[in-house]
């Protein structure tokens, strides 16, 4: 392949994050316009890098979430158009303290339809409403489809190993704490987002339920808490669900590097016999962005995105929240990709073999 056919096939294992609620206000979409084999891009309703946290960044209210994604379909016919949509309601004041309920960027105060979280519909499981659980979720998938998504950051399968982990138990993120209960809650939310044609993906594999950290902040080392039961969800779905989403998490008891760039956490996952397509967590945040070697931003990212593409991830998120690279450098990157893979830094059959497992996933889903 010549120099421009191998960037565009880096460029379809890549989900980006962007600013702008419309096509035509982004800059961010306009550098990314030319790569109509763009892999994927991810919506977020906060721009986190903003001082106040409270910037509106793609999302304001169903209407233009729809057209958005309608633009972005004819923009990258390719590509998935993901968001985390758990189900809850996110950020609340509580008895005066701000506290999180789920993760869910399509919130009621945007306009978005009221949904429960995990750990809610984990209790209906608990009692045996099944009917309720189903008919909630269908909710939640209608919502997804609607706004013109194709693909959803969901269902959390963690284990509630450690009720006050900030990232999972805190948050009501799990279904539970026994297996039979996410699996089962898990299957039903596949089923309906599957029913409207929306992709889901496993998280956080290998298991982050029992963390007494949050990867977004930094190292989270969970060797002395992790157990080998956190991986029997994602045995159970992984073939059904098509997706899963490699954590940064570090359990010693297979690899001392994060699971995101492990190529043994990934061959573990595999020997499963899961063929679906594996996608990395957000890859700027500083878990791994830590980890990094270069002298500036540019350098930095494209050393751990050949990481993470080397340990055997399908896709890699670069969510531009935390560490962002200026889009005005996003041909730069690629550029950076495709001389590794000529130079055999990166491997052109793993590429292949990433970009095979999803085409085969889009050929299930209707785009």
């Amino acid at each position: 392949m010549d120099l421009s056919s191998i960037k565009k096939a880096i460029s379809r294992l890549l989900i980006v994050g962007f600013d702008g609620s419309s096509v035509r206000e982004s800059h961010d979409l306009q550098y990314l316009q030319q790569e109509d084999s763009l892999g994927g891009l991810v919506h977020f309703d906060l721009d986190v890098s903003s001082i106040s946290s409270k910037d509106s960044k793609n999302i304001i209210n169903p209407i233009q979430v729809a057209s958005l994604n309608y633009e972005l379909r004819q923009m990258f016919p390719l590509g998935l158009r993901s968001v985390d949509a758990e189900g809850g309601l996110d950020w609340i004041i509580q008895n005066g303290n701000k506290i999180r309920l789920g993760v869910n960027r399509l919130k009621p105060k945007y306009g978005f339809v009221e949904t429960m979280d995990a750990a809610s519909i984990g209790g209906l499981y608990r009692t045996g409403n099944l009917s309720a659980i189903k008919k909630h979720c269908d909710i939640i998938a209608g919502m997804i489809a609607s706004a013109g998504f194709n693909c959803v950051y969901a269902p959390v399968v963690d284990l509630n190993i450690n009720k006050e982990c900030p990232i999972i138990g805190a948050m009501n993120r799990s279904y539970g704490d026994s297996i039979d209960e996410v699996v089962g809650c898990a299957n039903i939310f596949i089923d309906a987002c599957h029913g409207v044609g929306v992709q889901t993906v496993l998280k956080h594999y290998p298991g982050h339920g029992s963390s007494v950290g949050d990867t977004h902040l930094g190292c989270v080392d969970v060797s002395n808490t992790w157990s080998s039961c956190e991986l029997e969800p994602f045995y159970a779905l992984a073939d059904k669900c098509g997706m899963v989403m490699m954590s940064h998490v570090i359990a010693r008891q297979v690899d001392s590097v994060p699971a995101s760039l492990s190529a043994k956490w990934i061959a573990k996952l595999r020997d499963s016999g899961f063929d679906g397509v594996v996608v990395s967590d957000d890859i700027q945040m500083q878990a791994i962005y830590a980890l990094g070697v270069g002298e500036n931003e540019l350098e930095i990212l494209t050393n751990i995105i050949i990481q993470a593409l080397s340990a055997g991830n399908d896709m890699v998120i670069v969510g531009q929240q935390q560490n962002a690279l200026p889009m005005s450098k996003w041909d730069d990157l690629l550029s950076k990709l495709a001389d590794a893979v000529v130079s055999g830094r990166l491997c052109a059959d793993k590429l292949r073999y990433s970009t095979k497992r999803i085409e085969n996933m889009h050929a299930v889903f209707a785009n």
